[in-house]
């Protein structure tokens, strides 16, 4: 395996993405379509494949439609050029490559824990309020009968 690019690594993570959000590429041009600039299934062909570069801006809306923080996907392209020095051969590089794939499989992960961890004390909190009522409910029918 060759040495990947920048605009390879980029796309083959929006591919990732994309893909593990059941999106075909259509489906994935018409959602960056909402945010300004028109895009095409052969355009997001043409970015995955890394043969089309992205603009920053272009970057941005693309993190933001895939619902990754940029910073992320920024740091998976930088860990990948910075290692590049100590990963020798192509076997090497291509498990680099796996390892950061994984580490974006993990943060959507993460981020779906997250999510439901807050849901969980939304609903702990709102159970824990129910139970304060109805203990001073009670409080207050003693006191009556008193």
């Amino acid at each position: 395996m060759e040495d990947l690019t920048t605009d390879e690594i980029l796309g083959a993570l929006i591919k990732r993405r994309r893909e593990d959000k059941g999106w075909t590429q259509a489906e994935y041009a018409a959602r960056l379509s909402e945010y300004g600039s028109t895009w095409h299934q052969q355009t997001i062909l043409k970015v995955e494949k890394g043969t089309r570069p992205l603009r920053v801006s272009e970057f941005m809306v693309h993190a933001h439609v895939l619902g990754e923080p940029a910073s992320l996907l920024m740091h998976v392209l930088d860990a990948h050029h910075r290692d590049d020095d100590y990963v020798e051969g192509a076997e090497g590089q291509e498990a680099l490559h796996r390892v950061l794939m994984h580490l974006v499989d993990a943060s959507a992960h993460s981020q779906t824990v997250v999510k439901h961890m807050n849901e969980l004390t939304d609903q702990l909190v709102e159970l824990a309020s129910t139970q304060s009522q109805a203990s001073r409910d009670v409080l207050n029918m003693l006191s009556k009968e008193e």
